[in-house]
Order: C-alpha cells, then sequence, then structure tokens
C-alpha cells in the first residue's frame, strides 16, 4: 500500500527540516499505524509495521541529525516493541532487540537503559532470519 503523505514524513525524519519540531517523527509514527489498521491483508499491515521501525532504525544511525531527533525516534521505536514482539518471530525479534540496544550504544552513547535489555545473548542466532529491507518490498 503507497501513501504520499508516509512517503513525505519518511522523507521529513530523515532530513530534519528546520521549520519541523520532533513531534514530525511522532506524527509519522502514528501515521504509519493508521495505515497499517487500514490496509486489506496481515502481509501488508506487517509491511507497514516494518517500514515504521526500519526507517526509525536508519533515524537513529544517521549522525547528521541532530542527538535530541535521533534519540527521539529512539524512543518512537521503543514504544513499537510490543508491536514487534507480535509480528516477527522470536528469534527476530531478540535480534532486532539487540541490534537496536547496540545501535543506541554506538550512536547515542548509551542512551538505552535498563529497560531495554539488548545485551541478553541470543542462541543460534542465524542472520538470515534478521528483518531486512527485503522483507518489506525495499531493495
Amino acid at each position: 500500500m503507497y501513501s504520499f503523505e508516509l512517503d513525505c514524513y519518511e522523507r521529513a525524519i530523515r532530513n530534519q527540516d528546520p521549520e519541523r519540531d520532533i513531534l514530525t517523527i511522532n506524527k509519522y509514527v502514528h501515521l504509519g499505524l493508521w495505515l497499517a489498521g487500514r490496509c486489506d491483508s496481515i502481509e501488508s499491515t506487517k509491511k507497514i509495521y516494518l517500514r515504521v521501525a526500519l526507517n526509525l532504525e536508519e533515524v537513529i544511525c544517521d549522525t547528521l541529525l541532530s542527538k535530541d531527533w535521533r534519540s527521539y525516534a529512539f524512543v518512537q521505536l521503543r514504544k513499537l516493541k510490543p508491536l514487534l514482539f507480535e509480528i516477527l518471530s522470536e528469534k527476530q525479534y531478540l535480534e532486532f532487540n539487540h541490534r537496536l540496544g547496540v545501535l543506541a550504544d554506538f550512536f547515542l552513547d548509551g542512551f538505552s537503559n535498563s529497560r531495554f535489555p539488548h545485551r541478553s545473548s541470543i542462541k543460534n542466532g542465524n542472520p538470515s532470519n534478521t528483518v531486512s529491507r527485503k522483507d518489506i518490498g525495499g531493495k
């Protein structure tokens, strides 16, 4: 399901337009959740959820954006964790959780806290089970 408005918000959160405030990230997440709720199939709903999560992950990793902007993207992504738990397999969820914690430690100087356990070991981790752009129909 293509949405021009969601596409515009994706560009807005990746570019951190000085005329937009930090709540642009919040609007993007809510728009993604709203669009996912209007989808016809479970697969298209899952693709939109993963699209939002992976775009927020990319914002966290973009060092050209301010730390406040990236930290708020991290907070919003943490709020999506219960939803991701429901749509990903256990192994994918644990790997996504671990990767997100490592990225937060690296790009946000240890922004993650004890409520975000990313250092737990992943048993029998297989990189082929991680979530990637291919899972949501990207390149």
